[in-house]
């Protein structure tokens, strides 16, 4: 590998208007993406115009080093890797410019992602129907660089099919315009020489182009790589923007993308068809596709089970008679006539072909439908990954066949993977003859490589025997370039060469892909074999039931670069990935760090250094990542091990401290509350104390609460029994008003509230601060007492009940990366949880009056992760006359010492203002605010100046009557 000097990367970052690295973190984290593979570039530059990108290729020619352009990273064969300058354009390069609805068409940079084009166009009636299942975190430029074809491209086609033209830089940095030129047009345009002297190319070569790629009938895939035909002068398609479709970077790179759209359909229609064995699902689609369905999605038995294991309702009806496989069916033809009539064709067709065992299934209504196809795509993420050494594997995994071939393929191809005793799902887009098949391997032996080998030999040679390609959409990469010279005809490999030297002679762009390619089996380039040793440095969690460095490893393998966690959908964006769209900042980024820190990749020491510090820094712990993630990758407690690690190595700051030991010194600091309250009114004071403890001066400190709160340790049981109220630090400190609201709305409820306390000095602790500060020890031993405290008052039947999320719920989930036991059912509820399944129930009610109002309702991050977010507006609708206004479930941006710190107090209000802040302000000064955690009141307060009320507080205002509330 040609490594640039220093020299090289910092003249760089000051000649472009974007941002250029070097640093062994930052090339770490874009040495890997959903394939298999893993290859440390020189740096990495994020380009903000088309400028910085042809400064990038003009210094790198001078260096001596490659190009790869790169979108979101999804591809699964290697695509974007590379040992030279990788450009990275989902940072800046993601606008969307201009909309033509008349013409519909639309212009876009490369790294806008589909599920953002997908939200600007559909006000308009228009979509991209090249639908893939990586939309939220994808772009359009490498969809473009794959030929990406998708979920519809059996009505829609595939990239080439939508690509009007494109403005891009070649190698030696010209502009040129990629697009339908005829032989007689006079206008100029950037590069109009460039093109004509590819037409010239394309006439040279006409019959040898012919010969080679000809022209294929309906229902036979089209091959990967370079659209020779483009150059024809008799083709439909003498488009030469078509030429970057498939190219993976290694022509040109696009800079702006022109995009022919589709008008949304008025109404689809969804049918399933089931199958008692895989091979009859096969033999049928070919009649299928005479109906023109817009898509065929084949699921075998293994994704079956995983939908069966989710027992989601919608699955039950397809699920009934035990199918071996399904074949999901959609048509949407713009009069609901003719959907019905193809629906009843299917139905007949099927009926046909199984002798009416299993009756086709119509999804009615937009909402099932959707369901149904979310069902689908969580199905096939969960097949990308499992929680073993093994793994699926992409390698040759989207070989596409013509459809009369597509049974007697799958056949075989279920013959080889039990020839080489391989398990594998197999599913896909079938009606365009795509099978996805992903086998099961451990790279890290050296047998199994050997198995993969001798499996993409003989399904590239299967592959070709049937007339098919080796890529049907997920491109050709490191993993399948290999393949080509198999697949391909020497002559045909010729005219790629020829075109690639008109284009790119010195091999600047994205070498090693399509020509020229290493093995695709090189232990060199595998990810696997490098992560075979975890580092001797000890851990200080315990990770899939032991605290040990192997462990930990293993679960930071499990992410498999597919970037669901970069996704935009509020519920699961990650809030600081939102805010920069910095690969550092994504969940996979962090946990691709993490990984490689594990496994001695990143130097001695790497878990607790600065850089990987720096690398969670804006990690506000809200949990989304582990909601998108099909298999729970677990960042903030990546992020608490990394400040353990620190702390060993005595890299901790006093903030640090002090919010370890807020426990410990709340009560003596509530006796100091009107000194320490002068931080705030005297000027110069909170600067001093910023530079003294490293508490942000621009972020207010928590008041403390004059009165405390005190339960009484016994208390007459109400009608219901009774209850014990869980002070926990945040409530018992700052606003111990929720507290004693709880305990009136409890007592309402029928209970006698006493305090949880295991009769020792000192308040119970989660341990939950001291847990975010690093300082596991402590954090451990809070959790133990408090955990004995707990199981003492279940002994005894007595529920105890907490108001703070963060406190409540790291019983379900950190203590068992602490070393204890979680318990089930869990020993301490949420207020709303408690009551709100007790009045759902129907043995409960509460004397409730009038609140004449709106309120703004908050749930705590934690409490969407764990999936009980619903109860607190469940129990606001019980109080006549309020108006819930549910905030976007998003992060407030505040949580321990993240937004408390001079270096992430902006980014904290930053996040804010992605959701929250903008809902409350919409909402109008009079509404009111609910927030469940005491962190987003404060940010809410903090931010916006306005107070945030527990949903204790209104209930208990409900109780009491309190006519007049401000909001």
């Amino acid at each position: 590998m040609r490594k640039a000097s220093p020299a090289f990367w910092d003249r760089l970052a000051q000649e472009i208007e974007g941002d250029a690295s070097s640093d062994l973190f930052t090339r770490g984290r874009y040495a890997t993406d959903a394939s298999m593979y893993q290859s440390f570039p020189a740096g990495v530059a994020c380009p903000k115009s088309e400028s910085d990108v042809a400064i990038v290729l003009e210094m790198a020619r001078e260096e001596g080093l490659s190009v790869i352009a790169r979108g979101g990273g999804t591809s699964t064969a290697g695509q974007a890797l590379g040992e030279g300058v990788v450009l990275d354009f989902t940072k800046y390069m993601r606008g969307i410019g201009a909309i033509d609805v008349e013409n519909a068409r639309c212009v876009v940079e490369p790294g806008c992602t589909p599920a953002a084009l997908a939200a600007a166009l559909e006000p308009h009636g228009l979509f991209l129907p090249v639908e893939i299942a990586s939309a939220q975190s994808a772009t359009v430029g490498g969809m473009l660089g794959n030929n990406s074809s998708g979920l519809r491209a059996l009505r829609y086609g595939s990239m080439r099919d939508r690509i009007l033209s494109a403005m891009a830089l070649v190698a030696d940095g010209q502009r040129v315009h990629f697009r339908a030129i005829a032989e007689d047009e006079t206008a100029r345009f950037p590069g109009r020489d460039r093109l004509l002297d590819l037409l010239q190319f394309g006439e040279a070569h006409e019959k040898d182009i012919a010969r080679e790629f000809p022209l294929r009938p309906p229902g036979t895939p089209e091959p990967p790589a370079y659209d020779l035909r483009a150059l024809l002068s008799y083709s439909e398609d003498q488009n030469l923007a078509r030429l970057l479709a498939g190219s993976e970077g290694t022509l040109a790179i696009a800079i702006s993308i022109e995009l022919k759209l589709a008008r949304l359909p008025g109404t689809r229609a969804l049918g399933v068809c089931r199958f008692a064995d895989f091979g009859g699902a096969l033999r049928v689609i070919p009649k299928i596709a005479l109906l023109n369905p817009t898509a065929i999605e084949l699921l075998d038995r293994t994704l079956i089970d995983i939908v069966a294991a989710r027992r989601d309702p919608h699955a039950a009806r397809l699920l009934q008679g035990d199918p071996e496989a399904l074949l999901i069916v959609e048509f949407d033809e713009e009069n609901p006539v003719d959907n019905t009539r193809l629906l009843k064709g299917l139905s007949e067709t099927l009926a046909e072909a199984d002798k009416g065992r299993f009756p086709l299934v119509e999804i009615i209504g937009e909402n099932n439908r959707a369901a149904l196809w979310q069902l689908r795509h969580n199905a096939v993420t969960r097949a990308w990954r499992m929680k073993s050494a093994a793994q699926p594997l992409s390698f040759m995994e989207d070989g596409a066949v013509p459809l009369h071939c597509l049974a007697a393929y799958g056949a075989e191809l279920e013959a080889l993977l039990g020839k080489h005793g391989v398990r594998s799902a197999l599913y896909g887009s079938a009606g365009r003859g795509c099978l996805i098949v992903r086998p099961v391997l451990n790279l890290r032996h050296t047998n199994d490589r050997e198995r993969m080998r001798a499996l993409s030999d003989e399904m590239a040679a299967l592959i070709v025997r049937h007339g098919g390609v080796l890529s049907g959409g997920h491109g050709i990469g490191l993993a399948r370039s290999e393949g080509l010279e198999r697949a391909l005809s020497p002559g045909a490999l010729r005219l790629f060469a020829d075109l690639k030297a008109h284009l790119d002679p010195g091999f600047v762009l994205n070498p090693g892909k399509i020509l020229r390619p290493p093995d695709f089996d090189d232990a060199a380039l595998l990810r696997a074999p490098r992560e075979a040793k975890a580092a001797d440095a000890p851990v200080a969690l315990t990770w899939e039931a032991e605290a040990t460095p192997a462990r930990a490893l293993e679960h930071a393998r499990r992410c498999a670069g597919h970037a669901l966690c970069r996704t935009a959908e509020q519920r699961f964006a990650c809030p600081s990935f939102a805010m920069t769209h910095d690969e550092r900042d994504s969940p996979r980024g962090r946990a691709g760090t993490v990984r490689l820190a594990l496994s001695s990749q990143l130097g001695d020491e790497a878990l607790g250094s600065p850089a990987l510090l720096e690398t969670m820094a804006l990690c506000v712990s809200c949990k989304a990542c582990g909601s998108a993630c099909p298999f729970g990758i677990d960042i903030p407690k990546m992020k608490v091990e990394a400040l353990a690690a620190a702390r060993a190595a005595g890299r901790f700051s006093r903030a640090q401290e002090l919010y370890a030991n807020l426990a410990d010194y709340t009560e003596r600091a509530a006796r100091w509350r009107w000194f320490l309250a002068l931080r705030d009114l005297l000027p110069g004071l909170a600067r001093f104390t910023e530079r003294k403890l490293g508490l942000a001066a621009d972020r207010p400190w928590p008041r403390w609460a004059g009165r405390r709160f005190r339960a009484p340790v016994e208390a007459e049981p109400g009608p219901r029994g009774v209850v014990a109220l869980f002070a926990d630090t945040f409530n018992r400190s700052f606003e111990t008003a929720n507290l004693r609201a709880a305990q009136s709305v409890l007592e309402a409820a029928g209970y006698g509230v006493v305090a949880f306390t295991d009769g020792e000095d000192g308040a119970l602790c989660c341990g939950r601060c001291a847990y975010d500060a690093g300082d596991i020890e402590k954090a451990r031993a809070q959790a133990m007492r408090l955990s004995r405290a707990a199981a003492a008052y279940a002994e005894r039947g007595v529920p105890v009940i907490g108001l703070e999320p963060n406190c409540v719920l790291m019983m379900r989930d950190e203590y068992a990366a602490l070393g204890l036991p979680v318990a089930d059912p869990p020993p301490v509820l949420l207020f709303e949880e408690f009551l709100a399944r007790r009045i759902g129930d129907g043995g409960l009610s509460l004397p409730l009056r009038a609140i004449e109002a709106t309120v703004v309702l908050h749930s705590h991050c934690h409490e969407r992760a764990h999936g009980v977010d619903a109860h607190a507006e469940a129990l606001l609708r019980l109080i006549p006359d309020l108006t819930i206004t549910p905030a976007p479930p998003s992060c407030c941006g505040l949580n321990g010492l993240m937004g408390m710190t001079p270096d992430t107090l902006d980014a904290s209000l930053a996040m804010a203002e992605q959701a929250l802040f903008p809902a409350i302000r919409k909402a109008g000064r009079d509404a009111l605010v609910s927030a469940t955690g005491y962190s987003c009141r404060k940010q809410v307060q903090d931010g916006l100046g306005r107070p945030a009320r527990h949903p204790a507080m209104l209930l208990d205002l409900a109780l009491k009557g309190d006519a007049e509330i401000v909001g």
